[in-house]
């Protein structure tokens, strides 16, 4: 009797010695390997219709940065800049119905305009109703705002008024086109520029006025 369970406690003995010892299910190696495959933010990109921008997966806060994107048109780089906020949001217009709208906002000392994609304009502008006043902006070739020029352009721009002192503010439309209209017995056309479109009624006499304007 002795002897059969010396026998069967080194067959208990060989079955323990060769049964593989298993590392847990998340090892240290495991979980160390699914961490280096996680992708570290970097760079402009766009959440939730916001923008953001990272560095080391952090968001930039109150602070400007330069973006380069491709122009889809020229294939040319073209950089633009934005601001974002303490949020990490960057300051950006929108769409109103149809018709975009530029927000506008004082960042240090001066005034800057940004456009639907959150980039910062230049020029003069053309903005639809949104959070900002509607109407004409003008801005330096820094993105500052000119308040001078702005009254001007909004003081020039009175529906139903007489297009000269509009037209000298704008200077030449990139374009004209004849349109088809219901204002009156005369021609309707459209005055193409960078970010708006003018729309002007000519009577027989030639004389010209504004109808409306309408940003891109």
């Amino acid at each position: 009797m002795k002897n059969w369970k010396k026998i069967v406690a080194a067959v208990l003995c060989l079955m323990l010695i060769q049964i593989p010892v298993l590392e847990p299910f998340f090892s240290a190696q495991t979980v160390q390997a699914a961490a280096s495959k996680t992708t570290v933010k970097n760079g402009f990109k766009r959440e939730n219709g916001e923008y953001y921008y990272y560095v080391n997966g952090q968001k930039v806060k109150n602070a400007w940065k330069n973006v380069t994107v491709t122009d889809k048109t020229t294939g040319k780089k073209i950089s633009y800049r934005h601001y974002f906020t303490g949020t990490g949001k960057a300051y950006r217009g929108g769409t109103f119905f149809g018709e975009n709208y530029i927000t506008v906002k004082k960042i240090g000392n001066n005034y800057y305009g940004f456009n639907k994609y959150s980039q910062m304009v230049k020029g003069i502008r053309y903005s639809a109703y949104g959070p900002s006043k509607a109407g004409f902006y003008a801005f330096t070739n820094a993105g500052v705002l000119d308040s001078k020029k702005t009254a001007s352009l909004r003081r020039a721009f009175v529906r139903e008024k007489s297009s000269a002192a509009l037209r000298k503010l704008l200077g030449s439309p990139r374009r004209t086109k004849k349109v088809s209209g219901c204002y009156g017995d005369g021609q309707e056309y459209m005055l193409e520029y960078t970010s708006f479109w003018v729309n002007t009624y000519k009577d027989k006499k030639g004389k010209e006025i504004v109808l409306d304007v309408i940003s891109k």
